[in-house]
């Protein structure tokens, strides 16, 4: 049932790739065990909790997850994603924007790059952009799976996108989408590792 569904959710244009290199050791976790915190039922409950929940939903056990918060003020998150261990990284400036809710989504993403072994391979830079991109629509897709909730979903984006604290916008998927319509027709692709938000939602 696991790969069924990672098959199923795993955008078309994102190619498994598998790299044997890609073993976790301990040296990668050491500093941040020694400079942040860890996400675990003691020191962060409710988003520990989050992250036991995605596990459970998409099989896999808890242990294979580290998870730490880090002192950056970027609203972002990432995963390291090895073939045993995925180790994520949540900004503290994510962690105090989102809800628990809209955390649920942002985990389930940066876990999807785990499960779907989103590691780095030789390839040429607007290729990376490219399948970047792609990675990102699959990780997407499982962190809406899990979150459960479309609204909560788009609403975190939109916070990612821009920052803005809830009480500083009002959620409106179609006035957000009918933003392309003020793009210019002859814009310049950039070579971004995400979608925009647009294409996104």
């Amino acid at each position: 049932m696991k790969s069924k569904l990672f098959s199923s959710v795993r955008f078309n244009y994102d190619e498994v790739t598998h790299n044997d290199e890609y073993k976790y050791q301990s040296n990668v976790t050491d500093f941040l065990y020694e400079n942040s915190i860890s996400i675990n039922d003691v020191l962060m409950p409710s988003h520990n909790r989050e992250i036991e929940k995605i596990c459970e939903k998409i099989q896999i056990p808890r242990e294979k997850i580290k998870a730490f918060v880090t002192p950056e003020l970027e609203v972002n998150a990432q995963c390291l994603p090895y073939d045993d261990i995925g180790i994520l990284y949540f900004n503290s400036s994510l962690i105090n924007l989102l809800s628990t809710e809209e955390f649920c989504f942002v985990a389930g993403h940066e876990i999807g790059h785990y499960v779907f072994k989103h590691q780095s391979n030789e390839k040429s830079s607007e290729e990376i952009s490219y399948m970047s991109k792609y990675r990102e629509i699959s990780c997407d897709r499982l962190g809406l799976i899990v979150s459960g909730n479309i609204e909560v979903s788009i609403n975190c984006l939109v916070k990612i996108s821009t920052g803005l604290r809830s009480e500083h916008f009002k959620l409106n998927v179609q006035s957000i989408l009918d933003q392309e319509n003020s793009i210019s027709k002859n814009k310049i692709l950039t070579q971004s590792t995400h979608p925009s938000l647009l294409s996104r939602i």
